[in-house]
């Protein structure tokens, strides 16, 4: 068994990251434990405004990845983050937020940890060792004046050997990839500030203001892959399209393809 010194999250410490504006617009609420934090803020959204409103959870006992899948979120150790927001537009206006959100995440986590990470389309956080974390956006309250946004942020610090044993996949924690202990509180802090100064200026400029750092962390690119979709295809990842589409070059065309999960061919793997 791994030794791990965990730092419980600590609300007046995660405050600490904040810059005045951004402490007077957050609220930040911390669970022992919660079926999703998401889940959470969508039902608390279902009764008035959630936006400003980040939940963090030392353990979600229902967590949820893309497609309903299962996220490994055992007591303490990791990240499971959800921030409310209502934006005052259109749910097309929103296209790429995930992919904007996965380059918040790495960006933090090269600040406080000096881990560098990549982003596999479309909304996964990765490093050549396996998968670090992901990201779900969810909708609500779609009106007149906009629309109810969940952010949820799952991100693997120093995972536990008993929730180790409940993946299914190739995963690496940020602990085991910087050698230290994580700063748990202060990525913490960072990565809602972050979250919301992307949220506040999200209707200057979309995922068009994200792209080209998005594409300098694209663990895909170049890369063949297969795509499971409405549209099955198979092709070399070839960045992404201003609206968050993955680019594919099937030989005969350049496919932009908007829903699915991209696998690498059996040949390929993260490490190049």
């Amino acid at each position: 068994m791994r030794a791990m010194k965990i730092e419980k999250l600590d609300r007046h410490r995660i405050e600490e990251a904040f810059e005045p504006g951004v402490a007077a617009a957050l609220s930040i609420e911390i669970l022992s434990s919660v079926d999703s934090t998401n889940a959470e803020l969508l039902r608390r959204a279902s009764a008035g405004s959630v936006d400003g409103v980040v939940i963090m959870a030392e353990q979600q006992t229902a967590g949820r990845g893309r497609s309903g899948r299962r996220w490994s979120s055992p007591p303490s150790g990791n990240l499971y983050l959800s921030l409310g927001w209502h934006y005052p537009g259109e749910v097309a206006d929103l296209a790429g937020l995930s992919l904007a959100v996965g380059v918040v995440v790495a960006e933090a986590v090269s600040q406080c940890c000096g881990v560098e990470l990549l982003l596999k389309w479309p909304n996964d956080v990765v490093h050549p060792q396996g998968k670090v974390g992901g990201i779900l956006i969810e909708t609500a309250g779609i009106g007149v004046d906009g629309v109810t946004v969940i952010i949820g942020v799952g991100l693997n610090l120093a995972m536990s050997d008993e929730g180790a044993k409940l993946i299914d996949q190739p995963w690496i924690d940020i602990a085991a990839l910087s050698g230290n202990t994580v700063a748990r509180n202060q990525l913490a802090g960072e990565l809602a500030q972050s979250l919301w100064h992307l949220c506040s200026q999200w209707a200057d400029g979309g995922f068009a203001s994200w792209r080209s750092a998005w594409q300098q962390r694209d663990a895909l690119r170049g890369r063949l892959v297969t795509l499971d979709g409405s549209e099955p295809l198979s092709g070399i990842a070839s960045g992404v399209a201003v609206d968050g589409g993955l680019l594919v070059d099937t030989g005969a065309r350049i496919a932009t393809v908007y829903s699915g999960e991209a696998r690498l061919r059996k040949s390929e793997s993260l490490n190049g």
